[in-house]
């Protein structure tokens, strides 16, 4: 489904499993980690490190998160674990410090349809882009048989398109102690779209304001660009063929559609005990 792109060496990735789901997911599900909400009997994040760890693009694994989630990963080889911090900001700053390569790849623990190509394609076609961050996206035309997903879609002058859970960063990008300050009032603000347009700078604000008076939205691209000038980055997407890596758990109906896909035949069972 993805095109093949040269291979170059392999990144360290980093996955951000400190998250807790403070909603029930499904019937008799608790608030907890969501990296071990258990899908088809296995821990969520069982099916990230099962993709990460036979990706040929992924190198090292690093996997920030409470120390029970961490004694779980550890059953995967050349995975690494940190203590988590108090925000995602926090935690993301360290697995940067962990990591060792230029380029450093990012992903949720919640991604059970992620597989090993729609990493190797992502990556593959990232690493080839000049800029401190590459995120992946996916249009809404591409979402075919994943209904549960609609949700996630923006729209934007050029379409409606989802961010993806994958993201490649410059580990030494510039100016990293104001990016981290931005980054945790963005990510303070992350409920409400008002404060959340003023976060991500005045240019982008004056944008959403003159799109809700006249209906005129700027491209992805010019999203993308207004965001980065205002973080002092380089900020590119990338378009992925592949829907799945849009559908993170957060809601009931995201468990229940990624259930249903993992329902179907080809399902591969874990290569480590899971239990």
């Amino acid at each position: 489904m993805g095109e093949e792109h040269t291979l170059g060496q392999p990144v360290d990735t980093v996955v951000l499993a400190g998250s807790v789901n403070r909603i029930a997911l499904y019937d008799g599900n608790e608030p907890g980690r969501k990296a071990l909400v258990r899908l088809h009997g296995r821990p969520l994040i069982s099916y990230v490190l099962d993709a990460l760890h036979d990706a040929r693009t992924v190198g090292r694994i690093i996997v920030v998160g409470a120390p029970e989630v961490l004694e779980y990963a550890s059953r995967w080889p050349e995975v690494e674990g940190v203590r988590e911090g108090y925000s995602l900001v926090r935690n993301a700053y360290r697995g940067i410090v962990k990591s060792k390569t230029e380029r450093v790849l990012f992903c949720n623990p919640d991604q059970p349809l992620l597989r090993t190509e729609m990493v190797d394609d992502f990556v593959s076609r990232a690493v080839q882009v000049d800029a401190d961050v590459v995120s992946s996206w996916v249009r809404l035309e591409a979402l075919g048989d994943y209904p549960e997903g609609e949700h996630k879609f923006c729209a934007f002058g050029d379409g409606s398109y989802a961010h993806g859970n994958l993201f490649l960063i410059r580990r030494e990008f510039p100016n990293l102690q104001e990016v981290r300050r931005r980054m945790d009032r963005l990510y303070q603000a992350r409920k409400n779209n008002v404060l959340f347009a003023w976060e991500l700078g005045p240019a982008l604000f004056g944008q959403f304001l003159i799109s809700k008076l006249c209906g005129h939205l700027p491209t992805l691209e010019d999203t993308l660009e207004l965001g980065g000038k205002h973080f002092g980055l380089n900020l590119k997407g990338i378009i992925s063929p592949y829907p799945e890596i849009v559908l993170d758990i957060d809601e009931p109906e995201d468990f229940a559609g990624a259930e249903r896909r993992l329902s179907l035949p080809e399902r591969e069972e874990s290569r480590v005990p899971i239990a």
